[in-house]
């Protein structure tokens, strides 16, 4: 028979022999074709997979934080002690009119006469050297009478008084409405065998007012009896 075909025929079982190795090799190995064999024949590129999308996870809702409470404060108040009552000044006798600290007796000539005839209070007259606070004596004058201081010496001395009410004898010093004062001036005594100096002194000029030259000073200045 191929004698009779001659070349032609071998050539057309060729192609057969061809394509049926061809179509065995494609569909042996799989029923689903290979997308590489199915191009060389069809000509249809194959799609190329999508990627998915990432999925974005839900952002967590965060919880309301819960109201902050104050925490209440308990103050505890102490109760101050009670202040106790003053306890009421002691009440003295009151002194006479007389000289209380002091030289009683001097060997001057001279003489100081002081009236308490213009204040409201009692008073203590301190008579001390010039320019010092160191008393020499002191005399109590009650309110409405006078004192005289006899037989000074020879020199100059300064005055102070003290006024108030109710003089405590220890402490030497008024317990109540207290004020202290001070001549500016100083007493100058001068004696001869026969003359002698005397001076007069108002602690008040008018009833219930002090003279004008009268100088307050302060309690720790006054002259400690």
């Amino acid at each position: 028979m191929l004698g009779v075909a001659g070349p032609g025929l071998a050539v057309v079982i060729a192609i057969i022999i061809a394509s049926f190795c061809i179509s065995s090799y494609i569909y042996s190995d799989a029923d689903i074709p290979d997308s590489s064999l199915l191009l060389m024949f069809s000509g249809t590129p194959t799609p190329e997979a999508t990627p998915l999308a990432p999925t974005r996870e839900p952002t967590p809702t965060p919880l309301p934080s819960p109201p902050i409470t104050a925490t209440p404060t308990v103050e505890i108040r102490q109760t101050p002690p009670p202040t106790p009552a003053p306890t009421p000044a002691r009440t003295y006798p009151r002194p006479s009119t007389s000289q209380i600290t002091g030289e009683r007796t001097w060997g001057g000539a001279n003489e100081l006469l002081l009236y308490n005839t213009g204040g409201r209070d009692d008073a203590v007259a301190v008579f001390t050297p010039a320019g010092s606070s160191d008393p020499i004596l002191s005399v109590y004058i009650r309110q409405g009478e006078k004192y005289s201081i006899q037989y000074i010496w020879d020199g100059s001395y300064d005055l102070y008084f003290t006024t108030g009410k109710n003089w405590d004898p220890f402490a030497k010093r008024f317990t109540a409405d207290k004020t202290f004062r001070k001549f500016p001036d100083t007493f100058d005594f001068a004696s001869t065998i026969r003359t002698s100096t005397m001076h007069v002194a108002h602690l008040f000029d008018e009833p219930g007012e002090e003279g004008e030259y009268i100088l307050h000073v302060p309690e720790e200045r006054f002259p400690k009896l």
